[in-house]
């Protein structure tokens, strides 16, 4: 959730936010840290988001030499979750979108570039820095920060070149001899973005892969931020999104309420309605009609429901008025009353 936390105050106001987290611990803290914000305890191939939809895609890939499972994409892409988790990415991003991702500078030099390809067939790259080995605390792992931007369709790719590599002669940690070694067109073609110098061999293997190793002279962090682009999302950004447009009247569609995920209920109306995506946006959709049809005790389930949706509506309610350092004891205590009364009616 610290991307979250590190968001501008105002940026944050006018945002609506999805997170993502498989690990458990992790989740609690951040739902505590930020209840409005739609979390999810979940693998990210589990995750069911709409494509084309999210302005700002941002991930730390796990690190790790292991497969995916997701029917809706190739062996080629599963095979890796670095490879994995940036094609999902670039496809969750709305055309104009941008991807940032922090992952492993095996995605960018490794000698075969089919995945490298499906980046680019998806979008463009904006800007790359390659950290050394130092810049992770505690891993001792050559990663790439990386930031895509989501082309249109039947707009021209652009960009910078970063689907080849190129062999270089480096010196192996082990026997210090030159070795060849493939390192990104982009980072060989921009030595200013890299944060010291690449040697031969990683963690794994001392002669194969490559570790960039920092020594005074070479370029800092900050030297590198210069070179980052501004004004991405002004420039990429759509007109106007099936987000943006007004619901049709009619229909049984609703607005839904922020912090839901797909697939939960809301009153709308004083009607159950099930949030989920119509047209690349999220809507709530009644359903009183269709819920426990043909039950003969159908009015008392459809009577729990809508006491367990108040509940929930008021337990929410309380987390996020004693996440507010900006709100009074008396709020916080009339709001956990509530919930108590509506708990005592339910049981």
């Amino acid at each position: 959730g610290h991307f979250f936390g590190a968001m501008p105050a105002e940026v944050r106001k006018r945002s609506r936010m999805t997170g993502i987290e498989l690990d458990r611990n992790s989740f609690g803290i951040a739902k505590l840290l930020y209840p409005p914000i739609d979390l999810r305890n979940e693998g990210f191939e589990q995750a069911l988001l709409p494509k084309d939809f999210f302005d700002l895609v941002i991930s730390n890939v796990p690190f790790g030499n292991y497969p995916v499972f997701d029917e809706r994409y190739g062996r080629h892409i599963t095979h890796s979750i670095h490879n994995y988790f940036i094609v999902r990415m670039l496809d969750l991003a709305k055309p104009g979108g941008v991807v940032a991702v922090i992952t492993s500078a095996h995605t960018m030099d490794n000698a075969d570039y089919a995945v490298r390809k499906e980046f680019h067939k998806r979008g463009d790259l904006l800007f790359g820095l390659r950290l050394n080995t130092e810049s992770l605390p505690g891993t001792k792992v050559t990663a790439d920060v990386l930031f895509f931007r989501k082309r249109r369709a039947g707009e021209t790719a652009g960009g910078h070149a970063f689907i080849e590599t190129n062999t270089v002669k480096l010196r192996d940690k082990k026997n210090h001899q030159d070795v060849d070694s493939h390192i990104n067109e982009y980072f060989d073609k921009h030595p200013e973005l890299v944060l010291g110098k690449h040697v031969a061999g990683n963690n794994y293997s001392a002669t194969e892969g490559t570790s960039v190793v920092w020594s005074e002279g070479d370029p800092t962090l900050l030297d590198a931020l210069v070179h980052v682009p501004a004004d991405v999302l002004t420039k990429g950004a759509q007109p106007e999104t099936p987000a943006d447009l007004p619901l049709p009247k009619g229909g049984g569609l609703h607005p839904a309420e922020d912090g839901l995920p797909v697939g939960a209920y809301q009153l709308a109306e004083n009607m159950l309605a099930r949030v989920e995506m119509e047209d690349g946006r999220r809507v709530a959709k009644e359903i009183e009609h269709e819920l426990a049809e043909g039950e003969s005790n159908r009015a008392a389930i459809l009577m729990d429901i809508r006491a367990l949706v108040k509940l929930r509506d008021a337990a929410r309610r309380v987390f996020r008025l004693q996440g507010d350092a900006t709100q009074s004891p008396e709020i916080i205590m009339a709001a956990q009353r509530e919930l108590d009364r509506l708990y005592d009616n339910f049981v």
